[in-house]
């Protein structure tokens, strides 16, 4: 694809054009298609110039009561003839309450037939506290090439059968809707069945069914799925979850659950993690966990940890938050800490950080041998801050022989009235010892 710029009339017009060689003997073959600017003002200077020939349209937000701009029946009969002529190639639109809803209904055919699109992504946002419903667009339309699809909080979709009768090639699904009802498990899953190439998809609150749905179906074939993003409450997000058949392996699995109980997240979400982290065979060399902790929040973020030429890094695979429905003691929190790290394989985790109670990660760091690099913030500390708990099963024992790097970054020293908010780099190769080697460590700052 080449993107070539010049100008006409002394303003700057976009024309981007594809080239494709069908055969060997076949001849060249030249798409053309125009882009009319991201604004209501430049839609009006370029719209004409382009002829019919297909369009991107893109819309950033401009008020159609802009008083120096208005939508004039031209610009409205100039989309409606690409509508109608399947001249269209991307949607991309964030509008307000009034220039959002005009726009797609300028494009929505009248009438009850349905029409073939050839548009291949979608995107629909809605500035400001307004909802707009997109039902009718989606019902007057098929797009057997639409890949890509995002439907922003402010969009709404009050009939959900569409969307899984009329798009069958997508590779991105991504529904943030705030609806005044989620589709059921039966509409859902027919979304998702209806696209068995889905490689990124995103489902927040709104959209996850709040039904039981019917248990016996078979789970619907996502085995292309490399990007998983559900959001909601506790008990739906999961029902969704096992009705997915999806790789053991993805690039970003990521799970937002509230409403959780303290049951909740050891009996179904820790074991989850756990299972999670042993399906996949990429965590068992170089795994690092990051873990946060409040009264009514907990989180663990799993990575694959790499040394590439001398250089450390790593890559975040999985992300899994948990609200709970009501706050924790500190004792409670502090045993739900350590429960919940433990569903992990801390053989394996050569990097731990994060920001948890300190009497958690006294006990949760030491069974972590592999250890080399210890990241924590805001956290309290006092000297023997590493060492095991003195009645607890690893007392007395040499710890941590691996560690290498400790970051210390927010820290508050028990006894002293200073805070500070600069971080604290200990490398092993400055005088840093591991404490396997019996020195005590301790941070003073002034």
């Amino acid at each position: 694809m080449i993107a070539l710029s010049h100008l006409a009339c002394g303003r700057a017009l976009t024309t981007s054009f594809r080239f494709a060689i069908i055969g060997s003997r076949s001849p060249l073959t030249l798409e053309v298609w125009s882009y009319w600017g991201n604004t209501l003002g430049v839609w009006l200077q370029r719209y004409k110039r382009s002829g019919t020939t297909p369009v991107d349209l893109a819309m950033n937000g401009y008020d159609i009561c802009d008083s120096n701009n208005h939508f004039d029946e031209s610009l409205q009969d100039a989309l409606r003839d690409r509508a109608e002529y399947d001249a269209i190639r991307s949607l991309h639109l964030l509008g307000d309450k009034l220039l959002l809803p005009f726009i797609l209904s300028t494009l929505t055919p009248d009438g009850e037939d349905i029409r073939c699109s050839s548009i291949d992504s979608i995107s629909l946002q809605c500035i400001h506290d307004f909802i707009v419903d997109v039902s009718d667009f989606f019902a007057c339309y098929r797009f057997p090439k639409l890949q890509c699809l995002h439907l922003s909080t402010k969009v709404r979709i009050s009939c959900w059968e569409h969307l899984g009768l009329h798009t069958t090639a997508l590779t991105t699904l991504s529904l943030e809707t705030r609806n005044p009802r989620p589709p059921s498990t039966a509409q859902l899953l027919s979304i998702l069945a209806s696209n068995p190439h889905l490689e990124n998809l995103t489902l927040l609150r709104y959209v996850i069914p709040d039904d039981n749905g019917d248990g016996s179906a078979i789970p619907v074939p996502l085995h292309r799925l490399k990007k998983l993003c559900l959001g909601g409450s506790f008990g739906p997000v999961f029902r969704l979850l096992n009705r997915l058949d999806h790789p053991e392996a993805m690039d970003d699995m990521t799970l937002f659950v509230d409403s959780c109980t303290a049951e909740d997240i050891l009996g179904i979400l820790g074991p989850y993690i756990q299972g999670h982290i042993q399906r996949d065979g990429r965590f068992q060399d170089g795994l690092g966990i990051t873990a946060y902790s409040d009264p009514d929040f907990v989180s663990i973020e799993v990575s694959i940890i790499n040394t590439i030429e001398g250089r450390t890094r790593g890559v975040t695979l999985a992300t899994f938050d948990a609200t709970l429905s009501e706050d924790l003691s500190y004792h409670a929190q502090f045993q739900l800490c350590i429960d919940f790290v433990a569903h992990t394989p801390e053989e394996n985790v050569v990097y731990f950080g994060g920001h948890l109670v300190m009497d958690a990660v006294r006990r949760i760091v030491p069974a972590m041998p592999k250890i080399k690099y210890l990241y924590l913030i805001c956290m309290s500390l006092a000297d023997g801050f590493l060492q095991p708990d003195p009645n607890g099963p690893l007392a007395n024992k040499k710890l941590l022989p691996s560690l290498r790097h400790l970051h210390l970054e927010g820290v508050i020293l028990v006894g002293d009235s200073y805070y500070s908010t600069s971080p604290i780099k200990l490398p092993a190769a400055r005088g840093f010892h591991s404490p396997s080697l019996g020195m005590t460590i301790s941070v003073k700052m002034w």
